[in-house]
């Protein structure tokens, strides 16, 4: 994730032309490089004139600037036009040359610059406006002409640019003795868990692999980088594209670590101090739009732990999934969870007939408590921390019924109105906390499809033992949004495996139908680059080798596993 600056035409470095180059959200780590020269083309101009173009080249190029993407002055010196000669004749005039450009450029150049150049053959002749070398080595009419001035220019380097050379403070130290200390120089870029800056002066530099953290606007620490992002932007807000708010993580460091683990996640930004008074991590989906916000860190992924999860080599064939069902949590089925509250007050008659018939005898409000309360208690942390402790279980597989989807989105049909709403918040944390934090791999089984394909109690029938899934194109449309909208959601978790696209279909569901329906979910789920596994199953009547052979597969079907279950 190197960063790539691009550059319009030489003759259209303008703000205008600077919103046409290619830049985020859709590139990422893309910069904009312009050149900023007062040489050509000013011939005709006075010291004063070129003075005045330096703010209107500010006002007009750099303030108006696109805000996407960051900003870089790639060349820049101080050489002008005068008679020709490239040098300013009158010394203040000189000095504030430089001042305007390095007041301008720290302030408004989002990425930084880089003076053209270091050494010149003007050096010989002694001229003055191209070579940094000789400008510190000879005290020449810059910044430089005093002590005072040239700690300013080297510190100013230093805190605003945050380019600055270690050897430019000390060739300016060995030129100009007693310039600036050793100490001086050291914290002109600070050491490695070192005090670097503030909100008022901003972040300093930091050894190689650290960067200026604020922790509050008084003190910013040095700290190493995240390896699994890119180098943090201090100060700096990606705004909007927000996927998640996380609290309770207090490093930015964890909040990287999260993003990186968090299906979609592929930015954050982390305030120490938010909006409440404590540390918020906003997982984003892009970079957005970059803000100035003090105290700010914002960085992008740059590698997950998805290739060291053992999902990973679930999917690859290299180690077989021993799993367990986490049955009764996000689809209620009474037989198996009898003595949770949930059931408090329900007939028995009323509770076997499934999810949706229960809710319609408690009612939106209460029903919505009741099945809450269930969620939070039936399947915990602790239990998938028990899980992975056995060393023998690798996987879990995670009933959900169709309404799932819809506390974040929409759905064919009516029926998903009837139930609880807030289950999928729990699959989120399933997913993309508990089973990355445990090295789990996850199968989302598709359980409850609207109309019931079996008209069993796990299927949440509208009416029980009816089977009406396949006698209406809107159930289809409903289940093929189910399988797709999951796909998606976690396609770049870690820990997620994959889909079993519907469990335990029987008669009267449509044969040709059903078959269709894995075909178009498969085709619709891998046209989005998603190669998370496939499970297929036939009728729960017909599980057996021959009817096996009839379900989609290899070589024209790439990840699918065929389901069954064993009778007992």
């Amino acid at each position: 994730m190197c960063i790539l600056l691009v550059t319009p035409f030489l003759s259209e470095q303008d703000a205008d032309h600077l919103y046409g180059m290619i830049g985020a959200p859709q590139y990422v780590n893309v910069w904009n490089e312009i050149h900023a020269y007062f040489i050509w083309g000013y011939a005709d101009k006075t010291e004063l004139q070129i003075l005045a173009e330096i703010d209107n080249y500010d006002k007009t190029h750099l303030k108006a600037a696109p805000t996407n993407n960051r900003l870089f002055l790639g060349e820049w010196c101080m050489g002008g036009p005068p008679d020709q000669t490239g040098i300013f004749q009158n010394l203040d005039n000189f000095r504030e040359l430089g001042r305007k450009q390095l007041a301008y450029y720290n302030a408004d150049i989002t990425g930084g610059w880089a003076f053209w150049t270091w050494r010149h053959s003007d050096e010989t002749i002694k001229r003055t406006g191209w070579s940094m070398r000789y400008l510190i080595r000879s005290g020449a009419p810059l910044l430089i002409l005093s002590k005072d001035a040239l700690n300013e220019l080297v510190v100013t380097m230093a805190l605003a640019s945050r380019r600055v050379l270690a050897a430019l403070a000390t060739i300016a130290v060995s030129a100009f003795p007693g310039v600036l200390s050793s100490t001086e120089i050291a914290e002109a870029c600070a050491a490695a868990g070192q005090p670097c800056g503030n909100a008022q002066v901003g972040p300093n530099c930091c050894p190689s692999g650290q960067y200026c953290q604020p922790w509050n606007p008084s003190y910013y620490q040095c700290r190493p980088t995240f390896p699994q992002c890119g180098t943090p932007e201090v100060g700096i807000d990606y705004r909007g594209s927000d996927l998640i708010d996380v609290t309770g993580l207090i490093l930015p460091e964890d909040c990287c670590s999260r993003c990186s683990s968090t299906a979609g996640c592929v930015a954050f930004t982390f305030l120490n101090i938010g909006w409440d008074g404590r540390p918020h991590c906003y997982l984003k989906t892009g970079t957005g739009t970059r803000t100035s916000v003090s105290g700010a860190i914002s960085a992008v992924v740059t590698s997950s732990t998805a290739s060291n999860h053992i999902q990973a080599k679930i999917r690859s064939g290299a180690v077989k999934s021993r799993a367990v069902n986490l049955g009764g949590w996000l689809v209620s089925e009474y037989w198996l969870s009898w003595d949770s509250s949930l059931w408090t007050g329900v007939p028995t008659d009323t509770a076997w007939r499934g999810e949706y018939n229960v809710m319609k005898f408690l009612g939106k409000t209460k029903g919505t408590a009741a099945f809450e309360k269930h969620r939070q208690t039936w399947i915990t942390e602790a239990d998938i921390k028990e899980i992975a402790a056995t060393g023998v279980l690798n996987t879990v597989r995670v009933p959900v019924g169709h309404w799932i989807i819809r506390d974040a989105t929409t759905s064919p049909g009516t029926e998903g109105s009837m139930f609880a709403p807030g289950g999928l918040k729990y699959l989120d944390t399933l997913i993309n906390m508990w089973a990355v934090k445990y090295n789990l791999a996850v199968i989302i089984s598709l359980h409850a499809h609207q109309g019931s394909q079996n008209g069993y109690e796990h299927s949440a029938p509208v009416t029980i033992g009816s089977v009406g899934w396949s006698t209406s194109q809107t159930n289809i449309d409903n289940s093929l949004k189910f399988a797709t909208f999951l796909a998606a959601r976690y396609k770049n978790s870690p820990a997620f495996l994959g889909l079993a696209l519907m469990n335990e279909p029987i008669p009267p569901v449509d044969r040709t139908v059903l078959q269709n329906y894995y075909i178009q979910a498969y085709k619709q789920i891998r046209a989005t680059g998603n190669m998370c596994i496939l499970l297929v199953t036939p009728f729960l009547s017909e599980q057996d080798a021959d009817h096996l052979y009839g379900m989609i597969g290899a070589p024209q079907y790439v990840n699918v596993w065929n389901e069954i279950h064993a009778p007992t």
